[in-house]
C-alpha cells in the first residue's frame, strides 16, 4: 500500500496530505499503471504500491482539433492524441454522463467540464454527438 490516492477532481495525496509540488505529481504520474482488476499502482523492479483512484487518474483539462486529431491536455500537463490507441468513451446515461480518453498503461483521464463542453462543441460542428480523431469516430452519448 503506497498511502496515495487520487481524487476525482485530479489532485494526488500522500499519507492524507495533498501533493502541491507537480513535478513531483508528473513523476509520480508516468510510473501509474491500471491492471486488468482495474487496480492502480505503481510497478518496480523491487515492489507493487497500490494507488487509491476515485474516479479516473488524471483529468483532461484542455482539447484542441489539430491535423484530423484531437490532441487533450491533461493536468500533468501531457498530451494525449485520441484515436485507435487513445479510444475515448463515453460512460454513465444520458441524464449524466462522463467522458473519458485513454492515456496510457491502461490508465484514462476524465474530461473536466470545460473541456466536455469543448468536445460537444467540436461534435456538433459536424452535425451529431460523435467525434473523429486520426480516422477513428467515438460517439459522445452513453450507449
Amino acid at each position: 500500500e503506497s498511502e496515495m490516492r487520487i481524487r476525482t477532481d485530479g489532485r494526488w495525496y500522500h499519507q492524507g496530505g495533498e501533493i502541491t509540488r507537480p513535478a513531483m505529481v508528473r513523476a509520480f504520474a508516468s510510473l501509474l499503471m491500471r491492471d486488468g482488476t482495474g487496480q492502480h499502482g505503481h510497478d518496480t523492479p523491487h515492489e507493487k504500491l497500490s494507488i487509491e483512484v476515485e474516479d479516473a487518474a488524471f483529468m483532461a483539462i484542455d482539447v484542441k482539433q489539430e491535423s484530423g486529431a484531437l490532441a487533450f491536455r491533461l493536468n500533468t500537463d501531457d498530451l494525449v492524441l485520441a484515436g485507435p490507441d487513445n479510444p475515448i468513451v463515453a460512460r454513465g446515461d444520458a441524464d449524466c454522463p462522463a467522458l473519458y480518453v485513454s492515456v496510457r498503461h491502461g490508465t484514462e483521464a476524465r474530461l473536466n467540464r470545460s473541456t466536455y463542453g469543448q468536445l460537444i462543441e467540436i461534435a456538433l460542428a459536424s452535425g451529431d454527438l460523435s467525434v473523429t480523431s486520426q480516422g477513428e469516430t467515438f460517439p459522445l452519448v452513453p450507449a
